[in-house]
């Protein structure tokens, strides 16, 4: 793997966290609440995890 594909699966990863980051904002939004700019870069370069954790309780709250 050369260094033109490495720094285009960093670019896909990251434009995948911000597509979703974007999406669970607008979600979070809905409840008149709001993501911190920390917060936000974090969901960005972890979202695999955050994704993970706000499923979990996003489900959590609808069967409750």
């Amino acid at each position: 793997m050369d260094i033109t594909e490495f720094t285009q699966e960093v670019i896909f990863y990251l434009l995948v966290g911000a597509i979703i980051a974007f999406a669970v904002e607008l979600l979070v939004r809905l409840t008149n609440d709001s993501f911190t700019m920390k917060e936000r870069i974090m969901f960005i370069t972890l979202w695999p995890i955050m994704g993970g954790i706000f499923l979990y309780h996003f489900i959590k709250e609808l069967l409750q």
